[in-house]
């Protein structure tokens, strides 16, 4: 996890969501000694982020192997995990219907802070929010999701902050689209910011 531009405010809103997390109770456990042991707060986050990659190792190389089974030397391309922030079903609908769905795996979540518990969970690269985050919040909510998930691209459907943040990763990793919401503009933006090969 990449916390250097995460201040401390932020790191303590970062622990506090992902206790939030529903887990079984074998991980609970684990939890609960991760909170009493003797660890710095960074530490604490990157030992909780780890719970919940456990359980998912064994699926993901099985993904990325690719192999159906039963039948060997037949291997399908993983497609590219994306996060739809939105508490209608619409939005999901309608891109699982576009020329995304060949490339991307949508899931859909209703909270942009709890869309934070799966980025890494489902190595999410492309995010689509939309909610109405304040101007502060909109830099702030980056900078949390970069130090969960590197790399991650964040697709706003809103009108841009007043005033930008000036770091180019910023620049470089996110769009703004005004409603009403256009799929067609959706698509440019990801060509945009992952390549058009994606």
């Amino acid at each position: 996890m990449d916390s250097g531009n995460l201040s401390q405010a932020d790191k303590y809103l970062l622990y506090g969501l992902l206790l939030k997390k529903k887990r079984s109770p074998a991980l609970d456990r684990k939890l609960i000694a991760i909170m009493h042991s003797s660890r710095d707060l960074y530490e604490k986050i990157e030992a909780i982020l780890a719970l919940g990659e456990e359980p998912e190792k064994k699926d993901a190389r099985r993904s990325r192997a690719g192999n159906r089974p039963g039948i060997p030397g037949t291997s399908r391309k993983k497609k590219i995990s994306a996060l739809v922030v939105d508490v209608h079903q619409e939005l999901a609908k309608l891109l699982k219907k576009s020329s995304l769905k060949r490339r991307f795996a949508f899931t859909r979540i209703g909270e942009s802070w709890d869309a934070i518990h799966l980025l890494r969970r489902l190595e999410t690269r492309l995010l689509v929010i939309n909610e109405n985050l304040s101007d502060d919040e909109i830099p702030r909510y980056f900078e949390i999701c970069r130090a969960v998930q590197p790399g991650i691209k964040i697709i706003y459907l809103s009108s841009p902050p007043r005033s930008l943040p000036r770091d180019p990763a910023f620049s470089r990793s996110t769009r703004f689209i005004p409603k009403p919401i256009s799929i067609s503009g959706i698509e440019d933006s990801v060509g945009e910011l992952l390549g058009q090969g994606y």
